[in-house]
């Protein structure tokens, strides 16, 4: 028996642990304000599911005490063992727990038990956890692509430019866009049943609730036919809107066909620029559209932080379990308020 199972009890929470998960993170987390923290009813939306709640514990036997939490999203309504697509998020041990590595023994643990299909991680710290994952699991750790497109303008506020590229824009196939007012209307046009082999596959009632009904963020999704979604939020600083791309459902490739809608949504609503982070969408599709890479090191500054606003470059790192799945802004929670 391992030093883990001799010590700990690993497993999801329930409804009646709300407030000491909670309790846990305000003591530890190190922002006493955090949302997750403080808000008791967004805790339950974004965490809830019946009467099981989507944080992995690690359980002191000797005194019932958590000494480790993993949020863990499932992009259905429960978690399945070895059907659900599932993403993670906020690791944090307590730190008086004198156990190493409890953080990747819980991750170790969580995809072993429940084996999901697809699983992605955007967010991972590249100090502390890439090492491990690389190492002990094998697992893909790598960079997010950040892409952009900028308004055509003299000078920018919330980017800061020091090469101006033009926005090429293959205009051989174009698709528009269609906005979705409600879930309905989008199913309507968009074959779902297409798609459910797609990694990660996120189901209607988790599309509904996470961008249709979230409480915090108003989230605009368009649709390309009947066979892509993009979402996307806008955000602003010292009174200017950009528009992030935080998820792509569907036949991701068709975001080639529509860099004229792009730039037309871009000019109509004064975005300074549309952007996204990604993994696994091709760059010749994206280049299509007219999306530029802003790659590591650039002297280009596309701001990621906006709450509070930081102008600075953001490198965000994605653990997955295999090589199919994509990865957006929006899966675990990096798109995800941090206060009320």
């Amino acid at each position: 028996m391992s030093i883990y199972d001799e010590r700990f009890c690993f497993r999801l929470a329930t409804t009646a642990e709300i407030d000491r998960i909670m309790r846990f993170i305000r003591d530890y987390w190190g922002n006493p304000e955090h949302i997750l923290a403080t808000d008791r009813e967004f805790f339950k939306y974004e965490f809830q599911y019946g009467e099981t709640i989507g944080f992995y514990l690690a359980i002191d036997k000797k005194n019932d005490d958590i000494a480790a939490i993993m949020a863990a999203y499932s992009y259905g309504r429960e978690f399945c063992v070895g059907e659900s697509c599932m993403s993670s998020g906020m690791f944090l041990a307590n730190p008086n727990c004198q156990v190493p590595m409890i953080g990747f023994e819980m991750l170790r643990r969580f995809l072993a038990e429940f084996r999901p299909r697809s699983y992605v991680s955007p967010g991972v710290n590249m100090r502390t956890s890439a090492p491990l994952i690389r190492r002990i699991s094998g697992n893909t750790v790598e960079r997010m692509k950040h892409f952009y497109i900028l308004s055509d303008r003299e000078t920018y506020v919330v980017a800061d430019i020091h090469e101006k590229k033009p926005v090429v824009i293959d205009r051989s196939c174009e698709k528009k866009l269609v906005l979705y007012e409600n879930a309905d209307r989008m199913y309507r046009d968009f074959d779902d049943e297409s798609f459910k082999m797609r990694k990660p596959y996120k189901d209607r009632w988790f599309v509904e609730k996470r961008y249709f009904h979230h409480p915090v963020y108003d989230y605009l999704v368009w649709g390309v036919e009947d066979r892509m979604a993009i979402v996307g939020r806008e955000v602003s600083y010292n009174g200017v809107k950009v528009l992030r791309i935080v998820d792509i459902l569907g036949e991701v490739g068709l975001i080639g066909t529509v860099g004229s809608a792009l730039v037309a949504l871009m000019d109509e609503n004064g975005y300074e620029y549309i952007d996204l982070y990604e993994q696994k969408v091709r760059d010749e599709d994206l280049k299509k559209a007219g999306f530029i890479e802003r790659t590591k090191g650039d002297e280009n500054i596309i701001p990621n932080y906006f709450e509070p606003f930081e102008k600075k470059n953001i490198e965000i790192y994605a653990h997955r379990i295999d090589d199919d799945s994509y990865c957006f802004k929006a899966d675990g929670d990096q798109d995800r308020p941090n206060r009320v």
